[in-house]
């Protein structure tokens, strides 16, 4: 893969925001659904098909993502996800940030832009 242009990085950037949204929905959808598991109603279908849909469509952005970037960057960046998700169960759910909860986020945070340092260092070595 050669360097990209600045519509295919801006391509790149609205796919894994469309697909860190449906990671969260799906998330979100599967808390709820989790919840009404007790009594089992058309909320309990709705949600639990909501978890698919959006963990579907995740997957397919995810492969036209791929087309675009290579696995070794595309996988870190996929986790970033998770990071918004900690925010939407805060927000919505009430959780709580924990110190730990907080360290795993920097973590997260600290390694994806790691590994997108140094491929971005061996794309220029290579060059």
């Amino acid at each position: 893969m050669g360097p990209l242009k600045k519509s295919q990085i801006i391509q790149i950037v609205f796919l894994l925001l469309f697909s860190y949204c449906f990671l969260t929905l799906g998330q979100v959808c599967a808390k709820l659904a989790g919840r009404s598991l007790g009594a089992p109603d058309l909320s309990t279908l709705l949600f639990a098909t909501g978890t698919y849909l959006f963990f579907a469509l995740r997957g397919v952005l995810w492969v036209f993502l791929l087309r675009k970037v290579k696995l070794v960057l595309a996988y870190p960046l996929m986790s970033v996800g998770y990071i918004l998700v900690l925010f939407v169960s805060v927000r919505f759910f009430q959780e709580r940030f924990t110190p730990g909860k907080v360290a795993g986020a920097l973590l997260v945070i600290l390694g994806v832009t790691a590994v997108s340092h140094g491929e971005a260092l061996l794309q220029r070595r290579r060059r």
